[in-house]
């Protein structure tokens, strides 16, 4: 009886060494699920930085005016096997150009405004202030 008394002590006593070495909470489900969720959104990236995004998209939208495009002109090309290849070749030569750009630029967004404006077919527009604000940054 002593042996078997002293037995479980001793189990007892390791069992809750163990669980005193390991000192780590045990977490519930909604817990963890919280933390992965933070996890997750730290990730995504930080709001602050989608919503500088969003009013540079919208600064862009607002410097072009909308024209009517010539009505001989027709709104879409064919997009035939040679002219894609001919667009591919195009936008291969001019991406190490926009990477460098991008790097040299203290603001990264102006840079691919500007990519953008100079790729696009847009019609001819007219400067205005927020224009040169853009090339000066």
């Amino acid at each position: 009886m002593v042996r078997r008394r002293e037995a479980s002590r001793k189990t007892r006593s390791s069992l809750s060494e163990r669980l005193a070495q390991e000192a780590k909470p045990i977490l519930s489900k909604s817990s963890v699920r919280r933390q992965k969720q933070r996890a997750r959104e730290q990730l995504a990236g930080n709001r602050e930085g989608l919503q500088a995004m969003a009013a540079a998209v919208t600064s862009v939208e607002s410097t072009i005016e909308s024209t009517p495009r010539e009505p001989g002109r027709a709104s879409h090309s064919k997009n035939t096997a040679r002219s894609r290849r001919a667009m591919l070749e195009r936008e291969r030569q001019r991406q190490p150009h926009i990477l460098a750009d991008l790097q040299r630029q203290a603001d990264p967004f102006a840079a691919l405004r500007t990519h953008v404006r100079n790729t696009l077919d847009l019609a001819p527009r007219t400067v205005r202030e927020t224009d040169e604000a853009m090339s000066d940054t």
